[in-house]
């Protein structure tokens, strides 16, 4: 190597140095984050692995880096989560304990490296970084005290926080700290909502921040609508504000900035170059694992779980086109997006990857912004597609299928390790009867916001699906019966608050529910009619309410 080479290669590994150190700390609060989900859900299997994955990224990508300190702290919390991630035997007290020892080696790990960084070079921006997420919160500004207070209610319900500002220079002080899921801006009147869009419009865009901007206002004329849209609003509402909408929003400015990474696995033959691609994914909030060998590829596709597989399809000999080619030919990896990298413009190239079944071609140096968009476009739509198999069109749930395929391994789990374990069935009050009241959107409606409650108020290891017509069907893994029941008690009370509207009508639907706890005879399907009989019981009983039996 040159000493010219030399010298462009230790330029390139100190800048990326730099920028690693930069969205250091931010990936240390994901983890954070995710180690508190770990406490939260009682280590269960999907929360642990969730955890184990991105500590897993971080210390390969530190390691590369040369931040040995840092790689060290990070693979003890890897070693750790490895030796305890089937030990059902562990104490939530001891877990707790030994999670928040190894959060607190990596945070002060981090803090050593960027105490480093900024002594060696200063940032021009100063402390002027830009404004951090606050993915379930909405912001609001609005002079209507009892629309504020009714809003704040039943977004809370749903799992978002309101914030509201009474005056637009606070509310932009605020965006320059944290950025919501959404702003909303109660226009009266319509003007000044109108004129705070386009400031607050111009403010986003200045961050190149991603808030979904809407517009709450009295009118309803399509001229207003398109005002809004032109002064740089994405959603209307009209009071009185049919929550439902702007829940479903929310849900959807979450899921875009949400914690949950796209998983993407590198396989490039250049450190550099391949290194380069990875921090760039990994700032724009993406989960990487890289490898410089094919034989490295399929352990990967089996502990990374990828959601996406960049490969350097050059120099020929690497194989790239091969290795897409074989991933190709297993069943289980057929729909995952294959994106080839290539610095061979030729009709050949083109061919190569088309032989391969790659899904797209970027050639090499490829714009960050352009790569980061591509993978991103590929991840969501293998998402959404996969979505599309396992839920339920109008909730959201799992399907009747999916459902009843993963209750049957929840429940074979908890009965070959003992544990614990719930399962219910919802039904909603009278579903008969709000359809022809208020017609059956309305009772789509109520079914929707059922729906969607549960998932937000019950944990990620729970399985919650739609058995059919007006039925919601819950599984609540390593749950005894009295702690289920007091969770869905918790929740009908929420959904009993909660006011639905129809035209210029108000109604409070409920909903009552079966639940039973696992013993040691117990199948899905004998658990499933013991919930039907203690549904059937919460009906005789005068419905609104759970009432708990055995399966």
């Amino acid at each position: 190597m040159s000493r010219e080479t030399e010298e462009k290669t230790v330029e390139k590994l100190k800048a990326l140095r730099e920028a690693y150190s930069e969205q250091l700390p931010f990936r240390v609060q994901q983890i954070e984050a995710l180690a508190l989900d770990v406490r939260r859900e009682g280590a269960s299997q999907q929360s642990l692995r969730s955890l184990k994955l991105a500590i897993r990224s971080l210390a390969g990508s530190s390691k590369a880096l040369g931040l040995l300190g840092f790689t060290d702290a990070a693979r003890d919390f890897e070693l750790f989560l490895a030796s305890h991630v089937s030990d059902s035997h562990l104490d939530s007290t001891e877990i707790e304990e030994l999670l928040a020892s190894h959060v607190w080696t990596l945070k002060k790990a981090c803090m050593e490296i960027t105490r480093r960084e900024l002594t060696d070079t200063a940032d021009p921006r100063g402390d002027d970084l830009g404004p951090q997420r606050a993915s379930r919160v909405l912001y609001f500004l609005s002079a209507n005290d009892a629309v504020a207070r009714d809003l704040s209610f039943e977004v809370s319900c749903f799992g978002f926080a309101l914030r509201r500002f009474q005056e637009p220079a606070k509310l932009h002080r605020a965006l320059e700290q944290a950025v919501p899921a959404a702003v909303m801006i109660d226009a009266q009147p319509f003007a000044w909502g109108l004129e705070e869009v386009r400031r607050i419009d111009e403010l986003r865009r200045r961050w190149e921040l991603s808030p979904a901007l809407l517009l709450l206002s009295s009118r309803s004329d399509l001229e207003s609508r398109i005002e809004a849209v032109r002064a740089g609003g994405d959603g209307y509402y009209v009071h009185p504000l049919e929550t439902r909408k702007l829940i479903e929003r929310l849900d959807r400015s979450a899921r875009h900035s949400g914690s949950d990474p796209y998983r993407v696995l590198i396989v490039h033959g250049e450190y550099g170059s391949g290194l380069g691609h990875a921090l760039t994914l990994q700032r724009a909030g993406m989960s990487t694992v890289m490898v410089g060998e094919p034989a490295e590829v399929w352990k990967e596709l089996v502990e990374f779980r990828p959601e996406a597989i960049l490969i350097d399809l050059t120099p020929r000999e690497a194989g790239g086109d091969l290795i897409g080619a074989v991933i190709r030919q297993q069943d289980a990896y057929v729909n995952i997006p294959i994106v080839f990298l290539s610095t061979d413009t030729s009709l050949e190239a083109q061919l190569r990857a088309l032989h391969a079944e790659a899904d797209d071609l970027l050639l090499e140096p490829v714009d960050e912004n352009y790569l980061v968009s591509t993978l991103s476009h590929h991840v969501q739509r293998a998402r959404a597609l996969k979505g599309f198999v396992a839920t339920d069109g109008l909730t959201g749930l799992l399907t009747h299928s999916e459902f009843v395929r993963r209750m049957e391994v929840e429940v074979d789990r908890a009965l070959r390790t003992s544990g614990n374990l719930s399962y219910a069935i919802l039904d909603i009050d009278h579903l008969n009867s709000i359809n022809e009241t208020f017609g059956h959107l309305s009772g789509d409606s109520v079914l929707t916001n059922l729906a969607r409650l549960l998932v937000r108020r019950l944990r990620r290891a729970d399985l919650v699906g739609r058995w059919g017509g007006d039925e919601l069907v819950v599984v609540m893994p390593e749950t005894d019966g009295s702690s289920a029941l007091r969770v869905l008690g918790h929740v009908r009370e929420m959904f009993a608050g909660i006011q639905h509207r129809s035209a210029d009508e108000e109604f409070s639907p409920t909903f009552s529910c079966g639940l039973v706890a696992l013993d040691q005879a117990s199948t899905a399907e004998s658990l499933h009619k013991a919930a039907r009989r203690m549904l059937a019981a919460a009906r005789v009983q005068g419905r609104n309410r759970v009432v708990l039996g055995t399966g």
